[in-house]
């Protein structure tokens, strides 16, 4: 296994596997978009590099087969906090079964910097999945539980 982490140039190369990576995440949130919904956000929103970035996780061993070669893929956004402070929010993120945590633990580093560059001192990432096992494994990575979320619909 050879990970390395990729921020793609032209996206529509790579979309069955973000695809594949966006449907797994929203039908297992739920969620009140789509996969494609949410893929035609990301592509308007990479056209800002400082703003945000997608990065995925390339296995070089699986890269002939460009649509299997993606195990990890993770959008960031740079917004304001409730201050006005950049923070840099960790809007999805999604790892192959298989792989565990290998993709995030290399992501990181560049995640940190990424901010840095951004004059954020703050990553943010939340969940839908059970708040203590994730709070134990983002813990490992120096992430503090600071607060909680909870969302109303108004539709």
């Amino acid at each position: 296994m050879s990970l390395h982490i990729y921020e793609p140039d032209n996206l529509n190369i790579w979309k069955p596997s973000v695809m594949k990576a966006l449907t797994e995440i929203t039908d297992r949130v739920n969620s009140r978009y789509t996969a494609e919904q949410i893929y035609h956000s990301i592509l308007q929103k990479t056209k800002d590099k400082y703003l945000f970035a997608l990065w995925l996780c390339v296995d070089t061993l699986r890269l002939r087969e460009t649509h299997k070669s993606v195990v990890g893929m993770m959008a960031l956004e740079l917004a304001p906090d409730e201050m006005g402070e950049p923070v840099v929010c960790i809007l999805y993120g999604w790892i192959e079964k298989g792989y565990r945590t290998k993709p995030f633990t290399l992501a990181l580093p560049k995640i940190e910097a990424w901010a840095k560059t951004r004059n954020s001192n703050r990553i943010q990432s939340m969940t839908d999945r059970n708040s203590k096992s994730y709070e134990r494994w983002i813990g490992r990575y120096g992430f503090n539980r600071r607060e909680t979320i909870y969302e109303k619909s108004l539709n």
